[in-house]
């Protein structure tokens, strides 16, 4: 959802379980970008990770977001052991 308060973020984060990891991107104590690797709960699909990323306008093109995705794909490969990542993007 666009304009969300920090409050419902915070609320989603800590109702997150161990299938998801979180990381933010911070720059001179400002939040600049968010992104999260959640694993897919059906046994089926429990090899495949969903990338989520949302950066600040201001921050676009600065290599934010590109490293969110290195580290969201590090912790795929070599932590989760996930054979397949999705990733969803949203233009605006």
């Amino acid at each position: 959802m666009p304009f969300e308060r920090v409050e419902q973020v915070e609320r989603r984060i800590a109702k997150s379980g161990q299938e998801t990891t979180w990381i933010v991107a911070e720059l001179e104590g400002k939040v600049v970008g968010h992104g999260n690797l959640v694993v897919q709960s059906s046994p089926r699909r429990s090899h495949v990770g969903e990338i989520n990323i949302g950066l600040d306008d201001a921050f676009v093109g600065k290599g934010i977001g590109s490293a969110i995705l290195s580290a969201l794909l590090d912790v795929a490969d070599n932590w989760r052991a996930l054979k397949r990542v999705e990733l969803t993007v949203y233009a605006d």
